[in-house]
């Protein structure tokens, strides 16, 4: 009875498996089951046979064949290989997914095993592995050579190499360089003291000197070799130099640069203010809080240097800016009262005013943002020649600007409504192109002085209501100026007409407004009897 019931049991199991009843025999092979190995006629899936091959013997540089060939699956195939190397030193192996891989035996100091693993996978995902070791001989190592060079002569202050590529290995690449000064004085700096070549700068001596280098280099097996070179350098010949230099009559230098070994004296404000003479050139620095290159004033900044000055009528003050990239600079002209007489904002290299009147007055260059080197020339001819920015003392109409935009920034030829909202202006007119006169409007005038300008409107005294709208124009101009999508933007000038000569080549002398000639002539009527 008891062994009725056990046939029972196995009965039931087989059909489970293999799908069918009364008996009937299961398929040949089913889906891989790990918890069933052994090999039988029933639901069971057989695990592959590995086969890494036997140990083998290689001397370093031959090639080794790694054979799996011999794997086989009782019950099916094999699907994939896999080598993979378990120890030994790293080694790269060639076709390392099937069933034959290669290597290429490496140097070693002794003889050494390396072990390599093989793993195959049947047709039902069922995995075998297998190892196999190559055992690679021991390599006779020859030591390297190390080659510094030849010897040299040089003259101090000269650039010299030192080259050891001529250093060699005859079993295989060398592995490290190392350059070091053994004797001489002074010592020198080398540059890429680990490379095949170095470098350093021959030093300047009153003496005739050998600097003495050792050239270290190792192979792959840890062995040194050494060569040394030797570099005498030449006797340099000194001079003593006396004397003092001063700056020619009439050139003066800012009393407050950012040079923290120059002398100091603040001209921040008018109670400050430096005296020059006239004429005069002045070589300055101006920067904001932040910016510029390290040095006295880069953190606090300095925004204004103030110059006290007297001027005749109509002398002409130019400012150049030095770097007008990463500075702007402006240029403020003050009576003694200390009100704006003139002013140039612009966003260019050049700023110029002129004095109305012979007078005392404050000459003031101020950082509007940024950091730049500037020279201030009263009296002479501008250093540097551009388009001149407009100025305070132009005619034209406060609050009212002219405004192109580009054209890739226009709407339907005009300017977008939502680009003058945000510039704080209203449209007045519009013209050809797409120019349009825009005005202004209060609030954008209110809060113009509170960008780069640091409460400089109320620092500003001016002489009425309308000066004061026209430098809150001017500034309004300067931002327009600086954004990407205007194309040009100009005070609304005030033009009254003139006398123009009837010579058909007036207009080719580009050389008589630099000269004045205009303003000469508008000083006296001329006589029709001049030939």
């Amino acid at each position: 009875m008891k062994k009725w019931v056990g046939l029972a049991i196995v009965s039931v199991s087989l059909a489970a498996c293999g799908g069918s009843g009364g008996g009937s025999p299961p398929p040949a092979q089913c889906p891989y089951n790990p918890d069933l190995t052994e090999d039988d006629s029933g639901c069971v899936n057989s695990q592959p046979i590995a086969d890494a091959g036997t140990t083998a013997t290689a001397n370093a540089g031959e090639i080794v064949r790694l054979d799996a060939r011999g794997s086989s699956d009782p019950d099916g195939s094999i699907d994939s290989y896999l080598w993979t190397q378990a120890s030994g030193p790293a080694v790269t192996l060639g076709t390392p997914t099937s069933a034959t891989a290669s290597l290429i035996a490496p140097r070693v100091p002794v003889t050494t095993d390396l072990v390599f693993q093989v793993r195959v996978t049947d047709n039902f995902g069922a995995i075998a592995t297998d190892i196999v070791i190559v055992r690679v001989s021991a390599t006779t190592n020859r030591p390297p050579i190390a080659d510094a060079g030849v010897d040299d002569i040089v003259s101090g202050g000269s650039g010299v190499v030192l080259d050891g590529r001529a250093s060699t290995d005859p079993d295989a690449p060398l592995t490290d360089f190392r350059w070091e000064q053994i004797g001489g004085t002074p010592t020198v700096q080398l540059n890429a003291d680990d490379q095949p070549t170095a470098e350093f700068i021959a030093p300047l001596t009153a003496t005739a000197t050998v600097l003495q280098f050792r050239l270290t280099v190792t192979d792959d097996f840890g062995e040194h070799s050494t060569d040394e070179v030797m570099i005498a350098v030449l006797a340099t010949a000194f001079h003593n130099l006396s004397g003092t230099i001063t700056a020619p009559p009439g050139v003066v230098g800012d009393s407050d640069t950012n040079d923290p070994l120059a002398p100091y004296a603040p001209n921040d404000a008018p109670d400050q203010a430096q005296p020059i003479p006239n004429p005069v050139t002045v070589g300055g620095f101006a920067n904001t809080p932040g910016s510029g290159t390290p040095g006295r004033s880069t953190v606090i900044g300095d925004v204004n240097d103030y110059f006290a000055i007297s001027l005749t009528a109509g002398t002409l003050i130019s400012l150049t800016i030095a770097e007008p990239a990463i500075g702007d600079l402006d240029l403020y002209l003050f009576d003694e009262s200390r009100n704006v007489v003139d002013s140039s904002a612009g966003l260019g290299q050049v700023e110029s005013v002129d004095a109305p009147a012979a007078g005392d007055y404050f000459i003031a260059v101020r950082a509007f943002n940024g950091a730049s080197n500037y020279t201030l020339v009263v009296g002479q001819a501008p250093l540097s020649i551009g388009p001149r920015a407009a100025r305070l003392a132009d005619d034209f109409v406060p609050g009212e600007v002219i405004v192109r935009m580009k054209p890739a920034d226009r709407h339907e030829g005009a300017i977008p409504a939502s680009t003058l909202t945000a510039q704080g202006l209203h449209l007045r007119a519009t013209g050809l192109d797409g120019i349009a006169l825009v005005e202004l409007e209060p609030e954008m005038e209110s809060r113009i002085p509170a960008g780069n300008g640091q409460g400089l409107s109320a620092a500003l005294r001016f002489r009425d209501s309308v000066a004061r709208r026209k430098w809150q124009t001017l500034m309004a101009l300067k931002a327009l100026s600086a954004d990407p999508a205007i194309e040009f933007a100009e005070p609304n000038y005030l033009y009254q007409p003139f006398a123009i000569p009837n010579d058909s080549f007036y207009s080719f002398q580009w050389h008589y407004p630099l000269i004045n000639l205009p303003a000469a002539w508008d000083l006296e009527t001329g006589s029709s009897t001049v030939t």
